[in-house]
């Protein structure tokens, strides 16, 4: 088929040329020429030609049949043999293969041709009947499978048509089997949110990420019941590593309240009064209760409230920032984690968060850990900023002491001056002393501002030494 990918193994430069000219007139795409079996390996791999023209004799330790061999268990690309002189052992052993055909050299543009098309042509079909016949079989076996498992499991296909599901799932769902099989996962299940309007791309999709997942079923006759239930995906795949159908593990959400105390009450109130992030983890690493400006930031990050019912080590999106083994730490320890994190946003923003993991005692063990995290953008900002305003000062000092420098070096002359034009009647020496004068003044004024600029310094300085105990 004019269009198709051939890859060339020849060793031999002047057939080689001669075999990729008669191609590339014939409509065909030449992915390359080598020249020995193992780059044939290689290249056939990377490339994944519709059909590789092999010599059966090759320089080297490995010959065009074992090269053959290689690709075509690989990665089942057809392959036709090209042979000129070969003896009859050498022939006996490349039929054995059943190559996609077989070319004795020198052949004619026509026979060439012939081979790939038919080559290529029958390839396709049988891959179509073998890949039917591989889905027939990951198909029983996948019902099977799930049949024979008590977890409701439902699967689908790629398109995202229920296909199976078993009598757990039904039970779960409450629906009739039949009501169930050809049904999109959205007809079955629902989202408590809406999808995200603010991350619409081009395209007409939303990013959803639900506070939680529920099922509408019904309880008795006339009567309906909501249950919220997590879903688990999976998928399953043929020999060729494609992906068939997808299965979804349901499991129904139990509504356990946190059985709090009066004063840890309290405590998660004034979790919500602090503009601090903060969350509690229990021992098995579960968050147990957090305020709103951990859960906005969970989002920022691409983290639902249904995602933060997960434990901590199962959060990706949380692991920069909080560790799995420094809460271990902490629990074993009853000592707090205090430490600094650097964050680049994606719009290459750097952030600075401190992040406080204290332990919360009962008497006899730590039964919680709390974790704050503070944004402290702005004051590492304010003391990166201070310490430019620092050096600055000391450029502005040594700037002060120049200029005072040099305004006693004119006082000097302006004072003989002043008391040499003093009570002479003459035009000249009355210019002089009105001149003298006016600097005099402009020098106080001077004087005045200098003192202005010094308190000035002396006050940045000292937040500057208060903004350190910060």
């Amino acid at each position: 088929m004019k269009g198709s990918n051939i890859l060339v193994v020849e060793d031999e430069m002047i057939i080689a040329m001669e075999i990729r000219a008669t191609l590339k007139k014939l409509g065909y795409n030449v992915l390359g020429s080598v020249i020995n079996g193992y780059d044939a390996i290689q290249t056939a791999g990377e490339k994944r030609p519709d059909l590789v023209l092999m010599d059966i004799r090759l320089k080297g330790d490995m010959d065009g049949i074992e090269a053959a061999r290689k690709i075509m268990e690989l990665y089942d690309i057809p392959v036709i043999f090209l042979t000129g002189n070969s003896d009859k052992t050498t022939v006996e052993r490349a039929v054995e293969l059943k190559p996609a055909g077989f070319l004795i050299k020198p052949f004619k543009e026509r026979e060439l041709f012939g081979n790939i098309e038919m080559a290529i042509h029958k390839h396709k079909v049988t891959s179509a009947i073998k890949s039917v016949d591989e889905s027939d079989k990951v198909s029983d076996s996948v019902s099977k499978t799930i049949s024979n498992i008590n977890t409701a499991l439902i699967s689908t296909d790629t398109k995202g048509f229920i296909n199976r599901a078993n009598k757990s799932a039904i039970e779960l769902i409450g629906l009739d089997q039949n009501k169930i099989i050809g049904r999109k996962i959205p007809e079955i299940f629902s989202t408590a949110n809406k999808p995200d309007i603010d991350n619409k791309q081009e395209s007409d999709s939303f990013i959803v990420w639900p506070d939680a997942i529920t099922i509408d079923r019904i309880k008795g006759e006339n009567n309906w019941e909501t249950i919220s239930v997590s879903l688990l995906s999976g998928f399953v795949t043929n020999e060729m590593k494609d992906i068939k159908d997808f299965i979804f593990s349901v499991n129904q959400e139990k509504n356990e309240k946190i059985n709090l105390k009066k004063s840890e009450t309290l405590f998660v109130r004034l979790m919500e009064s602090v503009n601090e992030m903060v969350f509690l983890v229990d021992k098995k690493l579960s968050i147990l209760q957090y305020n709103k400006n951990f859960l906005d930031f969970s989002k920022r990050l691409g983290v639902s409230s249904f995602q933060l019912t997960r434990t901590i080590y199962e959060i990706a999106e949380l692991s920069f920032f909080v560790e799995a083994d420094e809460y271990i730490e902490v629990f074993r320890t009853n000592t707090p984690i205090t430490k600094t994190k650097r964050f680049k946003t994606k719009n290459k923003e750097i952030n600075y968060f401190r992040i406080s993991m204290n332990p919360n005692f009962d008497g006899k063990e730590v039964v919680y850990v709390t974790t704050i995290i503070d944004d402290i953008t702005p004051l590492i900002h304010a003391k990166e900023h201070a310490k430019y305003i620092t050096g600055s000062l000391a450029d502005i000092e040594e700037s002060l002491k120049e200029i005072n420098a040099l305004v006693s070096d004119i006082n000097e002359p302006l004072i003989e001056i002043i008391e040499k034009s003093k009570n002479k009647k003459d035009p000249s020496s009355v210019i002089v002393s009105e001149n003298a004068d006016k600097i005099a003044e402009i020098i106080e004024s001077f004087e005045i501002q200098r003192i202005r600029y010094e308190n000035a310094i002396d006050h940045i300085k000292y937040i500057d030494k208060t903004a350190d105990k910060w």
